[in-house]
């Protein structure tokens, strides 16, 4: 083996940057690196990942993705405790949470190398101003002690720019990849795979795929689900588990529309189901730059997704899809209906989708992983 790197994550729930972590923790075991992976508490994915090559999968129960002086204290001793033990020739961390407390701890045990994946910050528009300000100065202090960062998207490099976190020319800019085969190749039958969720054959599909939690404004989603419903028939697929599904699905139910919704909760098949979409949706507050949009791209459906951070580098508005300030139910709506009513822009949209879903690929992603590893890692590791 060339040496043992560190991957640490909050937690592996069904998300991007959880797959790209696991992802990037393959990549390296085909370079022959040995791979030592640290999470939270388990989650949907956990199981995926004790089951990697050459990986070493450690769970530690008190990450957890609240702020908790105490439990992120025990964190932080837990996983310094691991690395000065397992002795990496590097540390990469993913998520916010696990991105301070790994990197201080990867410091603390002197690790030379320590690398952070900037998928998103945890400073978001719903946190009080003083929480806000706690947590910038939390990043800023920590990208004192940061090898290299890996910003998943230009505007989330300008975000940790203007913020102040990103100050060095210590960065370089790396999509997250999708296997572009498994969403673009998909051999389903639409009829059937419909009737298999429990959807309507005969309507045209709206979907989204997406966590059920604050950030995708999965409410938003069915707000807008009401206001196309009150123009032209369709019916809408959420696909995802969440903090929020159970009141996202009364709502739906207080409007009218439950009958006109189906909520498959995960599913391993998702490719299958997005490919049944006519139109894909993502109502998102705030991203990095989320995987599920390229996904979208690469199954050539058009995508009508929020005006922020990574969306806006994703989508070409007005060719692979449309831009719609968050928070805006009815302008959502207007897309949907322009789409459902237009079937030949919405092919053309989709065939460039096509096109522009080519840079995301996973291959891509694991070529510049491997090239950076070569730069920051001693040749003789």
């Amino acid at each position: 083996m060339r040496g043992k790197i560190a991957t640490i994550i909050t937690q592996l729930e069904f998300g991007g940057a959880q797959i790209h972590a696991l992802q990037i923790c393959r990549a390296l075991a085909k370079e022959g690196y040995e791979n030592l992976l640290i999470s939270g508490v388990r989650d949907y994915l956990d199981s995926e990942a004790d089951n990697l090559p050459s990986t070493v999968h450690i769970n530690v129960k008190q990450m957890i993705r609240p702020i908790n002086p105490l439990k992120d204290a025990i964190a932080l001793y837990r996983i310094f405790k691991i690395l000065k033990k397992e002795k990496p020739i590097a540390v990469f961390t993913h998520s916010s949470k696990a991105g301070i407390i790994g990197r201080w701890a990867a410091w603390l045990a002197g690790i030379p190398v320590r690398v952070h994946t900037i998928h998103g910050f945890g400073i978001t528009p719903l946190q009080s101003p003083l929480k806000r300000k706690l947590l910038l100065t939390a990043e800023r202090i920590t990208s004192m002690i940061t090898t290299y960062f890996l910003p998943v998207g230009k505007e989330t490099l300008k975000k940790g720019q203007k913020w102040k976190i990103i100050n060095k020319k210590n960065y370089r800019i790396v999509y997250s990849g999708i296997a572009l085969e498994r969403f673009s190749n998909v051999k389903v039958k639409k009829e059937e795979k419909l009737r298999e969720i429990g959807a309507d054959p005969e309507l045209p599909v709206v979907g989204t795929v997406a966590c059920f939690k604050p950030q995708k404004a999965p409410l938003d989603f069915v707000k807008m689900a009401a206001e196309v419903l009150n123009r032209i028939q369709a019916q809408f697929i959420m696909v995802g588990e969440g903090v929020l599904k159970k009141k996202a699905e009364e709502f739906a139910y207080r409007l009218g529309i439950k009958e006109k919704m189906v909520f498959t909760g995960w599913r391993e098949d998702v490719e299958e189901i997005m490919s049944t979409f006519d139109v894909f949706v993502l109502t998102s507050l705030w991203e990095g730059l989320p995987r599920v949009i390229p996904e979208a791209m690469a199954a050539g459906k058009p995508v009508v997704a929020s005006a922020i951070d990574g969306n806006k580098e994703a989508i070409l508005d007005g060719i692979t899809g449309f831009l719609v300030p968050p928070s805006s139910p009815e302008l959502f709506a207007e897309k949907v209906v322009y789409l459902l009513n237009n079937p030949e822009i919405r092919k053309k949209m989709g065939e460039e989708g096509r096109k522009r879903a080519k840079i995301f690929s996973v291959e891509e992603m694991e070529k510049a992983y491997i090239n950076l590893f070569r730069e920051l890692i001693p040749s003789n590791a």
